[in-house]
């Protein structure tokens, strides 16, 4: 058994996703004397990653040196959107542009402006509705004691004779003192054995305290606790299967905390799947809460490496609700 936010890949799903819509990002020719036979474009693949958990966007203004065949030879930042990741991705894409040429031998001068935007939307509609910090606010998270260790008589001796596994997400508040309550079950396992005891597990659960613009504060916030059963000792770093869930679970304030260090917990995934195992909706976290990411950057062929190397190429999911749909979690 294992609590936190644990996956395996193993088995053999595929991300099969439809392209989304055009991208966000814009390029606009402010001046020229040639023209690109191809619109200019920056696709939502090309955001950088990092630059998508930061919420970076601006305006990146290019003076692009074109040689006698249209070439872009040279793309020179003329002025900066103030992210360097931004900036430097469009020159980088820059040079793959294609201009027709004015004349032979000659060199030829473009400038033009890279509008990025973000190709994230709001997820605010999957929130939970738990009492967070005004936005703004400078969070630090509690952090969990050693009374979080898992004890054999966690897992009820009559859920093992009865081969019961599952996972469950819970919702609890952290008082001042570090103590919990009002401990509530917001997606079970199945089994009533094992939600009761997940619940008695988060009821002992003690945390240091953490603290809202420098003063400590209650905090609510939500866990998860998987039951599974093996037939031989698992290897040291060995955590269970992804499980699927009815709905993604996260709360809306989520997007103020840091962890100790001043460090935002981003890169973390929620992603839905169909009866074919394709991922069909999927959610990441930023530093402006959890978002609703375009198809296009999680293609399997076309989209942003990064991204995809966070998504479960191959999975191995369990517990598949079938009325449902089917929500896994991701780590960062």
């Amino acid at each position: 058994m294992s609590r936190g936010s644990t996956a395996v890949l193993v088995g053999a799903l595929i991300a099969g996703l439809a392209y989304g819509a055009a991208a966000q990002t814009t390029v606009t020719v402010l001046s020229a004397n040639a023209a690109s036979p191809t619109p200019l474009e920056i696709l939502d693949a090309d955001y950088p990653f990092q630059s998508l958990l930061a919420n970076e966007e601006g305006q990146t203004g290019l003076n692009l040196i074109l040689d006698a065949t249209g070439r872009v030879r040279t793309p020179q930042i003329i002025s900066s959107s103030g992210y360097p990741l931004l900036d430097g991705k469009a020159a980088q894409v820059a040079r793959g542009w294609r201009f027709q040429p004015v004349a032979q031998n000659t060199l030829t001068e473009v400038k033009v402006e890279v509008g990025w935007r973000f190709p994230l939307s709001s997820a605010d509609e999957y929130a939970l509705p738990l009492p967070g910090s005004p936005e703004g606010s400078v969070v630090v998270s509690p952090e969990p004691s050693n009374s979080h260790a898992v004890q054999r008589i966690d897992y009820p001796t009559v859920s093992i004779q009865s081969n019961e596994q599952g996972e469950i997400w819970l919702t609890f508040r952290i008082r001042t003192d570090g103590s919990t309550s009002d401990v509530q079950v917001v997606d079970s396992s199945g089994y009533g054995r094992l939600d009761a005891s997940a619940m008695r597990m988060v009821e002992r659960w003690k945390y240091s305290p953490g603290t809202v613009d420098g003063k400590v504060s209650e905090f609510w916030t939500r866990s998860r606790i998987t039951f599974f059963l093996s037939n031989s000792r698992p290897p040291p770093n060995y955590v269970p299967p992804l499980r699927c869930h009815a709905r993604p679970v996260f709360g809306i304030h989520e997007r103020n905390l840091r962890t100790k260090d001043g460090k935002l917990p981003s890169g973390q995934w929620w992603v839905s799947l169909n009866d074919s195992a394709i991922i069909t909706d999927a959610l990441l976290f930023t530093s402006k809460g959890w978002k609703r990411v375009n198809n296009s950057i999680i293609h399997p062929t076309s989209g942003m490496p990064e991204a995809r190397a966070l998504l479960p190429s191959n999975a191995y999911v369990l517990g598949k609700k079938p009325s449902v749909p089917c929500w896994i979690s991701i780590p960062s």
